[in-house]
């Protein structure tokens, strides 16, 4: 009796759904075709075997929600074949001796404390000490971990990150929708520090400053102590504090900065920071949440020891954060500092007011209340200071994506 023939492969049809709305025709097929070389996804796209609502299409082409991909029958590599059946043995190992089990180096599956989670985010309390992704020296981080911890996800990519040794609010998109709305929002926020001249013009009481292009000449201050440090940074990096009586050290730690293309600034060094520290003020959603202190991050150990002025190479100093009510001056010059970068257009894009602020202050040698940071793009809110802080962050995050749903 003669075999039977071979079945044809067929083509398929998708539909796009509002989650992929927008994205270019090539990345929407690599993302379908997983395991197809990507040489192979952009032949069939030139060929016409690929149409959207039955006309030919390009690899720019955008898909709307609604269109109908037309996929022809392909064949994965023998790689991506390896790598899923690699991976099966994983998700049958998980599931026989549990989630913290290893095969074939895959990373071991871990949740982590969860803040918020809904539909489209999923917002979680980094440690210290664990790296968000896999990299040079890092086999996996947090995402890895947690795409094994949920294997019937089908959507998990990191919205921003954080350094390895930093703790504070993580976030995980869980529809390509939320990544992008939220990614944006990163994008157009503001981190260059010279909007503390704009806010000045707008009546915010500032640490005074003075900026300086690659092009600028260095005129450093004739007296006291001072901070040398570039207006775009992390922490505490490049940050130097230097005395006007030994005025090398700073001169060269600024043409450094300035020899990189870098804008820098200079500012007088508050005394009252060895004592007091800073004043953080941290908004949810335009609202007055808590308040902590933070220790000096550039205080010297040694009066008159030169090597403690040095500028900090570490990305993140180690802090001293402690819980503190704010005085009654610290709350109105917050206050005064969200009026005038809502007045800027700052605090913004569509997300009005903004899903979180952190304003630090310092008390100047006069006693006035002076703003020495904005804080928009990097999520160290704090929440273990408070203990109503982490609902209040997750409701406004909750109310914010309901908004957006029913744009």
């Amino acid at each position: 009796m003669p075999d039977a023939p071979a079945a044809v492969p067929q083509a398929t049809l998708v539909t796009v759904d509002e989650d992929y709305a927008g994205q270019r025709l090539d990345n929407f097929l690599i993302r379908q075709l997983k395991g197809v070389p990507k040489t192979h996804v952009y032949r069939i796209i030139r060929s016409g075997e690929v149409r959207v609502n039955k006309g030919r299409a390009h690899a720019d082409t955008r898909v709307e929600a609604g269109d109908i991909v037309r996929l022809p029958p392909v064949r994965t590599s023998e790689r991506a074949e390896e790598k899923a059946q690699a991976m099966q043995r994983v998700m049958t190992e998980v599931a026989r001796y549990g989630a913290s089990s290893t095969v074939g180096g895959y990373a071991p599956a871990a949740e982590f404390p969860i803040l918020f989670e809904d539909d489209f985010l999923l917002a979680i309390d980094k440690p210290a000490g664990v790296a968000v992704h896999g990299g040079s020296g890092v086999s996996f981080g947090i995402i890895e971990q947690l795409r094994m911890a949920r294997p019937e996800a089908d959507f998990l990519e990191l919205v921003h990150r954080l350094d390895r040794e930093t703790s504070g609010i993580l976030l995980i998109a869980k529809r390509r929708m939320a990544l992008k709305l939220l990614q944006e929002q990163f994008r157009e926020r503001e981190t260059d520090k010279v909007y503390l001249a704009e806010l000045e013009v707008a009546g915010v009481e500032i640490v005074p400053s003075r900026f300086l292009q690659p092009s600028d000449p260095v005129v450093l201050p004739s007296s006291g102590e001072f901070v040398v440090k570039p207006t775009v940074g992390a922490g505490s990096r490049d940050a130097g504090r230097f005395d006007a009586a030994d005025p090398e050290p700073a001169m060269a730690h600024a043409a450094a900065l300035l020899a990189e293309g870098r804008t820098m600034m200079i500012q007088p060094y508050q005394r009252s920071v060895d004592e007091r520290g800073e004043t953080a003020l941290l908004y949810f959603g335009g609202s007055f949440s808590h308040a902590i202190n933070k220790g000096p991050l550039l205080a010297r150990r040694d009066p008159g020891d030169p090597s403690t002025l040095q500028p900090s190479r570490a990305l993140f100093a180690p802090e001293r954060i402690t819980p503190t009510s704010a005085t009654k001056a610290e709350r109105g010059a917050g206050d005064r500092v969200l009026e005038a970068l809502a007045g800027l257009g700052s605090v913004g894009h569509e997300l009005s007011p903004a899903p979180y602020v952190r304003i630090d202050l310092v008390e100047g040698d006069d006693g006035s209340t002076l703003l020495l940071e904005v804080e928009l793009t990097e999520p160290s809110v704090f929440l273990d200071a408070d203990s109503g802080a982490a609902d209040r962050f997750a409701d406004v995050l909750a109310a914010l994506l309901v908004a957006e749903r029913s744009r």
